[in-house]
């Protein structure tokens, strides 16, 4: 099954929960500081009871190639167990669904979320950036990235112009990326709207694969404004076109009079999306101590409006160690 499906709930864990394992320096006998290799280590441990559980290491690597010139290289190992809610509605009955293959099926008790309790992925990823400058007031930063899981391929490229100006006090900032993907998953591609089958059933699905392609446009500003506070502005854009369908999701199809599940059906998606993004943040840096706060406010044509704030309070407790 995809890690598509919590990918947002994965990094906004990430983001937060993320603990250091520790740094290690490989320092190369060539004489120039530059040729050092610099890696970094992660890992996220993640668990919701009776739900899914994930581990996730990081392992960043850094290497500087000239002045201001560097290569980041980045592996990250995703591993997700457990059960998942197949989309189906919760009834006073025991219900029983077919897996994706076919070949099994498994039982939700009365009043119970429906859960396939197979839930199982791997995924691998590598990503890697070049950051040169490319004058003295302007930098660029193009990267690559590669994801593979079972049933799911990634492929992308990204750029990223930063121009300083104001004595190097305003940071103008243009990012363009692009990735395509392509989904096979297991059982084939479901038929829209096509009731389950039967265990033993030829499902209704198709062979084949079904690809995504995705392109995201940033612009954003960093101000510094004074000794002790940076802002930041940003606006993002992004558009998808493809197959955004789940293809393990189902649909209970309901009686309105009296309630009861009449058939399950596969899920259709829109097979375009546009999203808009706009975030704004401030950092102050006191004696000792650091607040920031941000906003964030999210659309998109699929009628979803998100809006977060967030505040952050870190306090030093001397050189080595600080709580946030």
């Amino acid at each position: 099954m995809q890690l598509k499906k919590t990918s947002s709930v994965r990094h906004a864990l990430a983001a937060a929960t993320c603990t250091l394992l520790g740094s290690v320096t490989q320092v190369s006998h060539a004489e120039e500081d530059h040729t050092e290799w610099e890696f970094d280590s992660a890992v996220l441990f993640y668990s919701e009871p009776d739900r899914v559980s994930a581990v996730e290491p990081v392992i960043n690597a850094r290497r500087e190639i000239g002045d201001d010139e560097n290569i980041n290289l980045r592996l990250t190992l995703d591993t997700l167990t457990g059960a998942s809610a197949n989309g189906a509605v919760a009834t006073d009955k025991v219900q029983t669904f077919t897996r994706p293959s076919g070949n099994g099926s498994y039982t939700a008790q009365p009043g119970e979320t429906p859960l396939d309790d197979t839930f199982k992925d791997t995924r691998v990823a590598l990503s890697g950036s070049w950051e040169k400058p490319l004058s003295q007031m302007i930098r660029s930063n193009l990267g690559a990235s590669v994801s593979k899981e079972f049933d799911y391929l990634s492929l992308g490229v990204n750029g990223l112009l930063s121009y300083d100006l104001n004595n190097r006090n305003t940071t103008l900032q243009t990012g363009l990326s692009f990735a395509s993907d392509t989904i096979d998953p297991e059982g084939g591609i479901p038929i829209p709207f096509a009731s389950m089958g039967e265990v033993g059933e030829v499902q209704p699905r198709q062979e084949g694969t079904e690809d995504k392609n995705t392109v995201d446009l940033l612009l954003g500003v960093t101000q510094v404004i004074d000794k002790n506070t940076i802002g930041q502005l940003s606006y993002s854009f992004s558009n998808s076109s493809g197959y955004h369908t789940d293809p393990f999701k189902l649909l209970s199809l309901v009686d309105g009079d009296n309630g009861e599940t009449l058939d399950y059906v596969f899920e259709e998606r829109p097979d375009e999306r546009q999203k808009h993004s706009l975030y704004g943040s401030v950092k102050h840096h006191f004696t000792n101590d650091i607040a920031e706060a941000s906003y964030r406010f999210y659309t998109d044509d699929w009628g979803i409006d998100s809006y977060t704030l967030d505040l952050k309070y870190r306090k030093n407790l001397g050189k080595e160690r600080y709580l946030e």
